[in-house]
């Protein structure tokens, strides 16, 4: 809250009052001190909460060393009075009030005392802090802050321990002030945010630290000996100490031997994979070599083997791994899983390179110790294996307990999310004994927590929970990393005295003293526990938001794991400091400490290690068992001269690099199968389940552990499917989480608005040639409100997808509307980006548009807003037979192309076309060849500048993600070259006029944009787009109440007024999997599989009660095993905790007849299957369909056209009494003034659906609907692919996405939450989450 928002008059304090003793303002001086304080006095007469504040001038308060006694008693018994005066206060505007007031009386900080060396790190605001012992040894603090807030708390601080003895104030803890975060001091509900309430916890640090210097001076101490360091700056990198000297020393590496490796990669087709561990001057010389040669990868262990893949995709033949041997085994393996076994893979020595971790979990104890999990009978065990381990482990453990494979990232969400789901359950974690003990120590302190703070770290967890699972797990006793073993007490004592004020980075592998020190940290926002990545985005992450305040800053990392992240590290903040400078002229620095030990050399037992000597540097910073390891031994075992050596002699002399070459594993389990495929088996914490596990645990082990390729693991779980619409997340690992990941609190790299068919038109409202209403006038009214959002949010620019006018437009005006429209456009204070549509070709040909639209040449081109990111801009009419002169040769390729393609007269038409090859219609184009060449040439530049790129199109690229009728007609051939490169992260496009979303194969997200044209008054449909360093994240308004901020508003703070669980067309059948008649891969087992975690899901959230939305089994299921197979499913959604409301569909009724009806519409009420045959309802049916469809195969929609084709043996219809029964259902809810939800299994809506998948007469129940007011929202089944729209009287209609279709490992289920103003739908997967508003 900003201070000018807030009426100060009246505010008092009962906390600086006359009852306490007298607190003169700090001057720093020789002793005696005396202190002259002229207009304002922390003594304040008013002792009354809510009373104005009178306040007393001093003339004069002279102050001996022995005037103030303060004793640590004394201090305690002042936070005790703040936390007292604060819990006083129930009104959180009250409280701030009460900071800002204690702002104003802190005395003055002097502006030559804001010096950098009097920041105070850690806090979002600047903080500066004065610290000085007067010559009775008391501590005097002065303190400033630009947030008033922050000076509040700072006042608080000064307050309590100003005049306290150095002994006094380095016996505070931060617990001693933990009692203030229930006076709304701390973030939370109800309080302020995360950094605020870090305020009080990094200046008390500061203090301390400072506090301490000061004693060692007074006491003839010599300072002690910095850690050896790295500064970069934007300039450039300073070394401090022998030890950087040597990191430096290849940061800058010789560029001689960079163009010598990239030429030999480049002819070669070699591909390089490395760990962040590797030595200094082979990673310099591979991050200068990345810039010239794409396939090259440097990462943490997780990805490497996925880097292969993609290396191998692109073409490389060879890959070289430069890491330890389970690495390129790793390697070796899983490119032979991916069909590339003729890719050779090599390791850089031709000794051994071991792995102390993985040595550990390959002896016999480790065996042993899984052998106690794998006795037990009472309760089933899963084995949590780190990652850092090898195959032939992976595939032993897994034979003796089912095992499960973590990282560093996830391990934590990986136990909780196990314990969660079987209660029962032993956890054998193995086999890093640091890593195991810092987990128990982070689910004891968790003991210690609130359940609420509990359950934002896992929402299934609580204190009891917590306190009942830890004597159930269990971690091995004797596995260590020898890097990570060596940061020991000398280097956690040198950390707490000179570096407590640092940010300070740990691996989740440190021993438990440096692992307590980083938790602290973190806790206070000045850390960070887990993976090399994590490591990595938390410092950029930090550079970024100094880089933000604009001010001078210098930022201290301590580097808690191996020192080969420090090329990483340096090279990404050397980037951002150059890229980010702030125009005003300030200066970042970042400093990264290596906290190494005192002694150079470390000698090593010969049992451990086949090299008797780590290297260290040689004088006086090195490595010791009493300190911290600044390199891995068998890392660095990864020479340039190895992989020169390699790479010279691929492929002719294969024959000497015997000894390199990473061998394949033909040994098999104890049960006979081989290691390799046991061992990479994907079975990465929330991507898998163990398979088969062994006799003496029939049960299964299903995890729900939300992965990411890198995520902190103390992440909180965030609500974010309340707060936005759509993220799509890059390199995204299949999981059955959400989609939806919270983006907040990041720093996006760039920010654009988007709209898509605008089609503006000077003419009535009207109708598309499939009766979905079109609002041509309105539509501009949409574009005006898009433009002012988007400068409100000052989005960097704009990207129009097409169709600026509508065909209906008369061509008299299509000049003026098109200006019209732009200018419109030109409103918006950045760039905006056209591209052309169908609707504007009809209107203006091509030499008269482009120049309105600022389009030079091509209507295709590439664009990067920032150095990071590359958009692409395709031209889907490059070939049509629209906007071209009569005889151009694009013209005539088109019309041959839809003679060929298309036997319809009319063009336009998709009649008798089935599947894809309905795209071959005239509103559709293709790409050209040179178009073609040219999309090939950006990609190979941005891959080669390591650009993530978001490809843009009016036509959609993806089936899944729109009709037939509305993609690209080359679009397999423009997908066949995005896919040869892995830059490409997202392609959006719009022409469906319907959302749509999907990611393919490749892992490309596919997001087609609703189009304005049919927003109904007073709804929208544009949006803004963040795009963060992993993930695309959109904020989109669609079809909301205007009386809501840009149609968006959280539900986070609102309960709901009930909540339900939805899932729709499981077609469970125990055969094996197929497709549908239109191509469609169909999975008709793991569709049950889906089922079973939807009722785990919906149990886990406590919804009230949950909606299957019909076709609980498939058609194909054997008539003989029909009535067990239905069971089997209705089995499954008994073990729902609440009651399960069906209905009826299509499938269901191939299977069994109809035997009852049930509390929703019954789309097959007139159907000609399900009633006997002489039923009347039969009868009725089969007249209608004889009268409607002439074909002999009455689910064939030959011959029909637009809504006719709907009249399919596979629909029905809704008959007269039930008809009659709406009527009155509606007509008691209007009175009633409910909220009414629809539900059938036939979608209401042609918006939302294909044709082909209505219900007969759904015109007629939406005459119905639409006589009230009261009915909010339509959800269906049955059109496998979902859909939304929004009809004419704001009615919104979800048609749910198919269970069926989900590939193994993904799901399409939901949850909902009902508000008095909105549906929320929370999706899981291929089920789109979506916010519906209601229109009142």
């Amino acid at each position: 809250m900003e201070a000018s928002a807030i009426s100060m008059s009246g505010v008092s304090s009962s906390v600086f009052c006359n009852s306490m003793s007298h607190m003169p303002s700090p001057k720093f001086s020789s002793p005696p001190i005396v202190r002259c304080i002229n207009s304002q006095s922390w003594n304040l007469n008013s002792c009354s909460p809510l009373k104005s504040i009178a306040r007393t001038d001093f003339s004069c308060s002279a102050v001996t060393s022995g005037g103030d006694t303060l004793t640590t008693a004394a201090a305690k018994a002042k936070v005790q009075i703040l936390v007292e005066e604060f819990q006083s206060l129930t009104d959180p505007v009250e409280r701030v009030k009460r900071l800002i007031h204690y702002a104003e009386i802190l005395p003055t900080f002097g502006d030559s005392m804001k010096i950098a060396d009097n920041r105070v790190p850690g806090c979002t605001a600047q903080v500066w802090l004065h610290v000085e012992m007067d010559g009775g040894g008391r501590m005097r603090f002065l303190a400033e802050s630009d947030s008033e807030i922050t000076k509040g708390f700072c006042a608080c601080l000064v307050w309590a321990l100003d005049g306290a003895t150095a002994e006094e104030v380095l016996a505070f803890k931060a617990e001693d002030f933990g009692a203030l975060s229930v006076a709304g001091l701390k973030g939370g509900k109800g309080g302020y945010s995360s950094s605020r309430s870090n305020t009080w916890h990094n200046v008390l640090i500061s203090m301390q630290k400072r506090t301490k210097a000061l004693v060692a001076e007074r006491d003839g101490c010599p300072r002690g000996e910095a850690f050896p360091s790295l500064i970069v700056t934007a300039d450039g990198i300073q070394a401090k100490g022998s030890y950087a000297e040597a990191q430096a020393r290849f940061l800058v590496p010789d560029q001689v031997k960079v163009q010598e490796l990239v030429n030999l990669l480049e002819e070669k087709k070699i591909g390089v994979v490395a760990h962040f561990y590797m030595d200094p001057e082979v990673q310099g010389v591979l991050t200068a070599a990345q810039k010239l040669w794409p396939q090259i990868h440097i990462s943490d262990s997780l990805v490497m083997a996925d880097s292969a893949v993609n290396m191998a995709k692109v073409g490389c033949k060879f890959v070289t791994v430069l890491g330890v041997d389970f690495m390129s085994e790793n390697v070796r393996a899983i490119l032979d899983q991916a069909g590339f076994p003729e890719v050779g893979v090599y390791r850089m020595s031709d000794e051994r390179i071991g792995c102390s971790l993985a040595d550990a979990a390959a002896s016999p104890s480790y065996m042993d110790y899984l052998a106690a999990g794998a006795s037990s009978v009472s309760s089933p065990s899963l084995h949590v294996v780190y990652i850092n381990t090898s195959l032939e482990t992976k595939a032993y453990t897994h034979e003796v307990v089912p095992t499960i494979t973590c990282t560093s990232s996830n391990v934590v969400p990986t136990i909780l999310q196990a314990f969660a789901e079987i209660p029962d359950l032993n956890v054998w974690y193995g086999p890093d004994t640091y890593m195991g003990a810092n987990i128990m120590e982070l689910f004891r302190q968790m003991t210690e927590m609130s359940d609420e703070e509990i359950a934002s770290i896992h929402p299934n967890h609580n204190s009891r929970s917590i306190k009942s699972l830890m004597p159930r797990l269990h971690y091995f006793q004797d596995g260590t990393c020898i890097v990570h073993h060596l940061f020991g007490h000398e280097v956690v004592g040198k950390i707490n005295k000179m570096y407590c004020d640092a940010f300070l980075t740990a691996h989740f592998e440190v021993p438990g003293e440096m692992f307590a020190l980083a938790m602290e940290a973190k806790r206070r926002g000045m850390g960070v526990v887990g993976s090399t990545q994590n490591i990595l985005d938390f410092i950029k992450e930090r550079v970024l938001e100094a880089l933000d305040r604009k001010v001078d800053e210098h930022l201290q990392f301590v580097l808690g794991t191996e020192s080969g992240m420090v090329t990483s590290i340096v090279a990404a903040v050397h980037e951002l400091l150059g890229s980010g400078t702030p125009q005003n002229g300030a200066k970042v620095s970042v400093e990264i400490v290596f906290p190494v030990s005192s002694e150079s050399i470390t000698r090593t037992p010969s049992s451990s290690l086949d090299l008797p000597i780590i290297p260290g540097a040689a004088s006086g910073d090195g490595c010791s068992l009493h300190g911290g390891c600044a390199s891995c031994p068998y890392m660095k075992m990864n020479s340039l001269d190895s992989l020169l050596k390699v790479c010279h002699n691929l492929p002719r002399n294969k024959d000497d690099l015997s000894m390199y070459e990473a061998g394949r594993f033909s040994l098999q389990t104890p049960n006979g199968k081989l290691i390799a495929d046991v061992g990479c088996y994907k079975e990465i914490a929330g991507d898998a389940s163990p398979a088969d596990p062994p006799q003496s645990s029939q049960r299964k082990i299903k995890l729900a552990a939300k992965q990411r390729s890198h995520i902190d693991p103390f992440e909180k779980w965030a609500d974010a499917e309340l707060m936005v619409f759509w993220v799509f997340r890059f390199c995204f690992s299949m999981s059955y989480g959400n989609v939806i990941v919270n983006a907040q609190g990041k720093q996006p790299l760039v920010s654009f608005g988007v709209i898509s068919d605008v089609q503006y038109a000077d003419i009535p409202d009207g109708r598309s040639f499939l009766g979905v209403p079109r609002y041509y006038q309105h539509s501009l009214l949409v574009l005006q409100r898009a433009v002012r959002s988007w400068n409100e949010k000052k989005v960097k620019f704009v990207i129009n997808f097409g169709d600026i006018i509508d065909g209906f437009c008369p061509k008299e005006k299509s000049l003026s509307a098109t200006k019209k429209v732009v200018g419109e456009f030109s409103n918006f204070s950045g760039n905006v980006y056209h591209m052309i549509g169908n609707h504007c070709l009809y209107n203006l040909p091509r030499e008269k548009l482009l120049p309105l639209l600022n389009i030079d040449g091509h209507a295709y081109y590439d664009f990067s807003p920032v150095p990071e990111v590359r958009f692409v801009v395709l031209d889907g009419y490059d070939i049509s037979s629209i906007g071209w002169p009569e005889g151009h040769p694009n013209r005539l390729k088109a019309i041959d192309i839809l003679k060929e393609k298309n036997p319809n007269v009319d063009k336009n038409s998709p009649e008798g076309l089935v599947g894809p090859p309905r795209r071959f219609v005239q509103f559709n184009g293709a790409v050209g060849e040179e178009q073609m060449e040219w999309l090939d040439r950006v990609l190979q530049d941005a891959t080669k500048l390591n650009q993530r790129v978001v490809v843009c199109s009016h036509l959609p690229l993806d089936p899944r993600a729109t009709s037939f009728a509305a993609l690209l007609w080359n679009y397999e051939e423009v997908m066949e070259v995005v896919h040869r490169y892995s830059c490409v992260k997202v392609c959006l496009a719009g022409h469906t006029h319907r959302d749509g979303y999907v990611m393919d194969s490749h892992g490309v997200h596919h997001r087609v944009l609703a189009a304005a044209l049919e927003c109904p008054p007073g709804t929208d449909a544009f949006g803004s787009v963040d795009i963060f360093e992993d993930s695309l994240f959109v904020i989109w308004v669609s079809c909301s109440s205007m009386s809501h901020e840009n149609g968006i508003v959280t539900a986070q703070e609102k309960k709901p007024l009930v909540s339900f669980g939805v899932i729709a067309d499981v077609q469970y059948a125990d055969i094996p999997d197929g497709r549908s008649f239109l191509g469609v891969p169909r999975y008709y087992r793991h569709s049950l599989l889906v089922l079973q975690r939807a009722v785990r899901s919906w149990s886990e959230k406590k919804v009230n009660f949950a909606i299957n939305f019909g076709d609980t089994i498939d058609g194909f299921c054997p008539k003989e095993h029909s009535l067990a197979a239905i069971q089997r499913v209705i089995d499954e959604f008994g073990a729902f905790d609440g009651p399960v409301h069906h209905m009826i569909g299509n499938h269901c009724l191939y299977n069994l007849p109809a035997k009852s009806s049930f509390p929703f519409l019954d789309g097959y009420d007139i159907s000609a299957i399900g009633w006997p045959q002489d039923h009347p309802n039969t009868i009725k049916a089969v007249n209608f369909l004889k009268e409607r469809n002439p074909n002999s195969d009455k689910n064939s929609p030959n011959g029909l056209v637009g809504l006719e084709r709907r009249f399919l043996m596979f629909n029905g219809a809704v008959g007269e009494e039930q008809m009659e029964w709406l009527d009155n259902i509606l007509e008691d809810a209007t009175k009633l003034n409910q909220n009414v939800v629809v539900c059938c299994h036939l979608p209401l809506d042609p918006g939302a659906s294909s044709i082909e998948s209505l219900l007969w007469n759904y015109d007629q129940v939406m005459e119905v609907i639409h006589r009230y007011n009261c009915v909010k929202v339509c959800l269906g089944g049955h059109d496998h692919r979902g859909g939304h729209s929004v009809d004419s009287h704001g009615v919104h209609h979800r048609v749910l996405e198919a269970a069926l279709e989900c590939p193994p490992g993904t799901n399409a289920f939901g949850c909902i939450d009902i508000f008095h103003d909105r549906l929320l739908l929370s999706g899981a997967d291929r089920m789109e989450s979506r916010e519906m508003v209601f229109c009142s």
